[in-house]
């Protein structure tokens, strides 16, 4: 089990302490110039922050069009989680644009004449006989501000329907979205008043796959995005070559983004832009930096935790990506001592797992010592096991070691009432949609699915939808029965295409079958490639792993 050490773990800062270091400070103590200094490089920096985005989404346009089943992934989807740095929203905002025939409006962006922000807007805003109109207006006008959605708080029985109606809404669509997505669509089906069996026969309709486009990069031709820190662009000739380039674009972004949110922290702390004769920081975020004002408050943040904590910095510089350091900064916020023993527990945990354990509700303090504990039990398991198939464990205890999964129960009453800021007529579309669609009853061995609440059990997926299939663990081709404890909630997609069929090098893409860990019940899911996640069906505390 991971334990903490005290003399090496006192370097977290309580919030009141956030704020230049000792030796910042003696830097700054120099006069004006650092901060023009700062003022230069935070510019630098984020231009060649959006550069390398916009590469990065180049690299996975390639990807995407290619079939990653054999890797062990039952979707693009998938693989984003678990393998790409960064939101997944924004990752397809950007595709989007990739994907689009603005061939002008990818031209300027490359030629950095307009910004990353304001171009992945264009695509289903602007025509493509509009495109010179557009940009003559975001070259004029580049810093128009936009109004802000409004939002309302709610508390109690409202917050509790919102969070209900977020739910049904993401089972019928069936596919990963952000809140602000469902809640727009709720929003949209109530002013339509849909009814409920279209809902429902749209949730159970097959999706056909979108077809591929051919790729077009004459619009890079001219000095490709990140040209001058990656190299020109050429297209990826295999699908090892593309996750080359993906993981030196990634390294890449983690160094500058530290880099980038440890100046601006700086700078807006020291009020450097009042030397250059801004009004605000916001101001100058938004029109030097192109960041709203919610960006800058995120680096802000994170530029004083890593100032004075070398650990998540150092992690962040080498492999730790900036989301995730972000989201497990109001765990570490104000209390010493959790820095190691969390970024310890991140190489244990996958990317889909990890961000369900740092959204769920509750005591940070017993959510590590859980996974500390199931690490623990697994790596004892994994060493007994080896010992006893005649070899030892060459994986137990490093980086390649087996990763753990524990349940997530269902949030509580109280935890549904927990206050939250929503847009206008939210609340009564998640009303109105917990009304009218009442989700049939499933029969038989389909109760699987009802047990699991519909949601996908493999720990790289996860994936919410009425199309879930129930799978038999033991087929009943080799005696499996049709009871509960026989079956697992799988989509199609891991279910069709990863657990049901074959490898190129021979054998199943995925396997998984129940084992017992010191008298607990789990699940051990192996892919084809070695990686392995043991994901407990139960824990004490935690209950069973259904939804």
């Amino acid at each position: 089990m991971v334990t903490s050490n005290a003399s090496t773990e006192s370097t977290g800062a309580s919030p009141a302490r956030f704020g230049p270091s000792p030796l910042t400070r003696a830097a700054l103590a120099q006069g004006p110039r650092p901060l023009h200094q700062l003022a230069i490089q935070l510019s630098i920096l984020a231009r060649q922050a959006g550069a390398l985005a916009l590469r990065r989404a180049m690299v996975l346009v390639w990807i995407q069009q290619r079939d990653l089943a054999d890797m062990g992934y039952s979707s693009f989807g998938a693989f984003v989680r678990e393998r790409v740095d960064g939101s997944e929203s924004w990752e397809r905002a950007l595709r989007r644009l990739l994907e689009s025939p603005l061939e002008q409006v990818k031209t300027a962006l490359c030629q950095g004449l307009i910004t990353v922000r304001a171009a992945v807007n264009a695509p289903g805003q602007v025509a493509v006989d509009e495109q010179e109109a557009w940009l003559a207006e975001q070259l004029y006008r580049p810093w128009v501000d936009k109004p802000r959605r409004a939002l309302h708080r709610v508390e109690g029985e409202r917050a509790a329907l919102v969070r209900r109606g977020r739910r049904l809404a993401r089972l019928l669509l069936g596919r990963s979205a952000t809140d602000r997505e469902v809640d727009e669509q709720m929003v949209a089906w109530w002013c339509d008043r849909v009814p409920a069996q279209v809902l429902l026969d749209e949730a159970h309709a097959t999706r056909e796959a979108p077809p591929v486009r051919e790729l077009d990069w004459r619009w890079c031709a001219r000095g490709a995005p990140a040209e001058t820190l990656v190299g020109p662009w050429s297209e990826p000739e295999t699908l090892d070559e593309a996750l080359a380039q993906l993981e030196l674009v990634q390294g890449l972004q983690r160094k500058r983004r530290a880099l980038l949110a440890h100046a601006w922290a700086v700078f807006d702390g020291e009020q450097g832009w009042r030397q250059l004769a801004y009004d605000s920081a916001e101001r100058f975020a938004r029109e030097v930096l192109d960041w709203s004002p919610s960006t800058a408050a995120r680096y802000r943040k994170l530029g004083w935790r890593l100032e004075w904590c070398p650990e998540l910095r150092e992690a962040v510089e080498e492999w730790l990506e900036v989301e995730r350091a972000e989201a497990l900064l109001p765990v570490l916020e104000g209390r010493r001592g959790r820095t190691e023993r969390w970024l310890a527990l991140m190489r244990r945990i996958g990317g889909t797992e990890l961000r369900r354990a740092l959204r769920a509700p509750g005591d940070a303090r017993v959510t590590m010592r859980d996974y500390e504990a199931a690490i623990a039990a697994a790596d004892a398991w994994e060493s007994k096991n080896s010992s006893s198939a005649g070899g030892g464990s060459s994986s137990a205890g490093g980086d390649a070691s087996i990763r753990v999964a524990l349940p997530h129960p269902e949030p509580t009453p109280r935890q549904l009432r927990r206050p939250m800021r929503v847009a206008d007529d939210v609340v009564e579309a998640a009303r109105w949609l917990l009304e009218t669609v009442q989700v049939p009853a499933q029969r038989g061995f389909g109760k699987v699915k009802e047990r699991d609440r519909y949601r996908c059990q493999n720990p790289e997926c996860g994936r919410l939808g009425l199309r879930s299939h129930a799978h038999h663990e033991i087929p009943r081709s080799e005696g499996g029965a049709d009871a509960m404890s026989n079956g697992i909630t799988l989509c199609p997609a891991c279910h069709l295409r990863l657990v049901h069929a074959l490898a190129p090098q021979g054998g199943p893409r995925l396997t998984v079958h129940s084992v017992v860990v010191e008298g607990l019940v789990a699940l051990l899911w192996t892919w084809a490639d070695g990686r392995r996640v043991l994901q407990f069906r139960e824990w004490p505390g935690r209950g069973p792993r259904f939804g």
